[in-house]
């Protein structure tokens, strides 16, 4: 039996470029809140990368589960706060998991039109595939860099670094690749699957594919979450509204409002928004319209459904 869990925590998921980055860093400017990007070297520091990003909870073990709350308690601490919100995208394969190391945890999931997900995707991927495979070192140091500068403290660095040295990056002549995508290039989530959709399929439906399967998990995973823990909330109001969005978000976390809170940077993450072109909708419809109209961000007169 896996002991209860010992701190309150905050778990913000989505499929990626959906704005669970913002989000999260919006949430990290209130005083009570102690914020990790993206710390899947915590998660999986014992069992790897695995082959996609699905992890079950009959997968946590209690030395697993003891090593996970250890990591999170000690950086909680340190900060002197006393909610830990953590943002991954890959944890909206591993909600039961999650669940299963700390029984009482919030979710959060934040939610964004999936044609815009796709594209913005897409761009992510071809960066990477870009300086990657093209020996454009200074653009890997950089990432390198700016991620672990989102690592808040040396023990979260030393963690980061040894995690990826032990499993995942490995260097050849003019480039590097990652083992998570299998010695390619990649970004994003692994759903199971994921390499036969990727032959079969062109980049762009790929990416669409990747923000259907990451919602239909997270959908599916959350039907067993109790209703007061857990929360969905839409890209597009969280950018239109992120004061009334994120006061929703604190008090769901059980905070009390802040004037520290800074949505400053809400802004800027619209205005980077990518216009879908018609050949782009043309291509990666034909896969997603039917969750577009099921999560209301089609009409169905519009779009020619029955």
């Amino acid at each position: 039996m896996i002991m209860q869990q010992v701190m309150p925590f905050v778990c913000v998921v989505g499929a990626p470029r959906s704005g669970t980055t913002i989000l999260g860093d919006v949430l990290s400017t209130h005083p009570n809140i102690a914020y990790l990007f993206e710390p899947y070297f915590i998660w999986d520091y014992h069992i790897g990368p695995g082959t996609d990003d699905v992890r079950t909870a009959d997968m946590v073990t209690f030395d697993i589960a003891s090593w996970i709350r250890r990591e999170f308690s000690v950086y909680l601490r340190r900060t002197g706060r006393d909610v830990l919100v953590d943002k991954s995208p890959f944890n909206s394969f591993r909600i039961p998991f999650v669940n299963r190391v700390f029984p009482d945890c919030k979710f959060v999931h934040i939610r964004r039109d999936g044609r815009d997900v796709a594209v913005s995707t897409n761009r992510k991927w071809l960066e990477r595939i870009e300086y990657t495979q093209h020996g454009q070192y200074l653009k890997f140091v950089r990432e390198v860099f700016d991620k672990l500068r989102r690592r808040p403290t040396i023990r979260i660095k030393r963690r980061a670094i040894l995690y990826e040295l032990r499993y995942n990056f490995r260097f050849k002549f003019k480039g590097y690749y990652a083992a998570y995508y299998n010695e390619g290039s990649g970004w994003g989530v692994r759903y199971p699957g994921f390499n036969k959709h990727l032959k079969e399929y062109t980049l762009l439906q790929f990416n669409a594919l990747q923000w259907l399967y990451s919602i239909n998990r997270i959908e599916k995973d959350l039907e067993s979450i109790p209703r007061s823990r857990k929360l969905t909330i839409g890209y597009e109001e969280f950018v239109s509204n992120p004061d009334g969005v994120i006061s929703d978000v604190i008090d769901f976390v059980g905070l009390p409002e802040s004037s520290l809170v800074d949505v400053s940077g809400v802004a800027k993450s619209k205005q980077s928004t990518y216009k879908v072109t018609q050949g782009q909708l043309k291509e990666i419809m034909p896969l997603i319209e039917h969750k577009l109209l099921e999560l209301g961000y089609l009409d169905s007169r519009a779009s020619g459904a029955a």
